[in-house]
């Protein structure tokens, strides 16, 4: 049985997942979870929902419809201003796999979905696919979807990098820039490109996190 790590939230991180993290490696659904939690309790908004991975998967690729509408309908879409999918090239419902990350985000005051990929276009099939599956559950009007531009990853093992880093830029400037303007205000997708540094995402990302989770991991020892 692996060795549990770390508990923040309703995410579990086993010390085998802290392995994603290091070297070359493709970040696992884990992590990035554990990530998108974490910028949910800095930032604290109830009008943002972060799905997880698995959820995101489950929503863009089952065909059980039972399970879709039940789940579908546990996460009150209509109540969040900002959503954010974690998207996955893999549509293979009966297996785990995968080669590339993205991200899907939902903005209400723009009612748009925003496709950001470090890979250009390599995941729009499935992040389209995943956008059909939710769109008519989230707005009464239905909502566009576009491509948005993102700085383009290097290698090819950092998407799940760009993807948190990403998710970051947007959840910072909703909260300090979008929650204060209207509708009227706001136009075009959130754009990422001069935030999103990939020097950093790529040299310095994976040692931060996991500095992040060691530090976590000693304030719950701490607080005992």
């Amino acid at each position: 049985m692996a060795a549990k790590f770390l508990t923040y939230g309703d995410v579990v991180i086993q010390g085998s997942d802290l392995h994603s993290l290091e070297g070359r490696n493709y970040l696992n659904d884990t992590i990035i979870d554990f990530y998108f939690a974490y910028l949910s309790a800095t930032y604290q908004s109830n009008e943002i929902l972060s799905i997880p991975t698995s959820v995101s998967f489950l929503l863009g690729n089952t065909l059980d419809w039972d399970i879709f509408i039940s789940t579908i309908e546990s996460l009150n879409l209509p109540e969040k201003k900002l959503i954010f999918f974690v998207v996955n090239d893999n549509s293979n419902v009966s297996s785990s796999g995968g080669s590339h990350w993205s991200l899907l985000v939902y903005c209400r005051k723009r009612n748009l979905f925003m496709h950001y990929d470090s890979l250009s276009t390599m995941n729009s099939e499935s992040a389209f696919t995943l956008y059909e599956s939710v769109n008519g559950y989230i707005n009464y009007e239905p909502a566009e979807f576009m491509e948005c531009r993102t700085p383009r990853q290097n290698n090819g093992y950092d998407c799940g990098l760009y993807v948190m880093e990403t998710a970051r830029v947007i959840y910072e400037h909703y909260c300090n820039v979008d929650q204060f303007r209207s509708k009227d205000e706001i136009s075009g997708p959130i754009n990422v490109m001069r935030s999103v540094k990939s020097k950093y995402v790529e040299f310095n990302m994976r040692s931060e996190m996991l500095q992040l989770i060691h530090g976590l991991k000693q304030e719950q020892i701490n607080s005992r």
